[in-house]
């Protein structure tokens, strides 16, 4: 991290001999001043890692989620076909009675555009009112 300050880092090749009379002061205050700045650096340095290294942990975790949220949702579809394609056997086997039939359960299966979703229009013991 201190390379990133060798703009404030003293050119160590110049000649001592160039500084000017009574600089001894105003060059050690400077060089107390880069020593602040080199630490305050540092210190932002392992900040920014630790940070790095939290999100790195995060970005994993959320990869994690979003994978088991996929399967659950894949196991979810799945087993939405499988009702799907029950009740849309039963109702061809004659098992189910349409919406106001005597003692049907009221069951209209659609299958759309050749998709897997299914809309269920009525619960069990349901009949439209005549």
């Amino acid at each position: 991290m201190a390379q990133l300050l060798g703009f404030l880092t003293p050119d160590r090749d110049k000649d001592k001999d160039s500084e000017p009379e009574g600089g001894g002061a105003s060059t050690t205050a400077s060089a107390v001043h880069q020593a602040a700045l080199t630490a305050k650096v540092d210190q932002l340095g392992t900040q920014v890692d630790a940070l790095s290294e939290k999100f790195d942990s995060v970005s994993s975790e959320v990869q994690e989620l979003n994978k088991s949220h996929a399967n659950k949702m894949d196991a979810f579809t799945r087993q939405l076909e499988m009702i799907a394609t029950t009740l849309t056997n039963l109702q061809r086997q004659g098992s189910l009675v349409s919406a106001g039939g005597e003692g049907g359960v009221g069951l209209e299966a659609q299958q759309a555009n050749g998709s897997t979703n299914t809309r269920v229009n009525s619960v069990v013991g349901f009949q439209e009112p005549s």
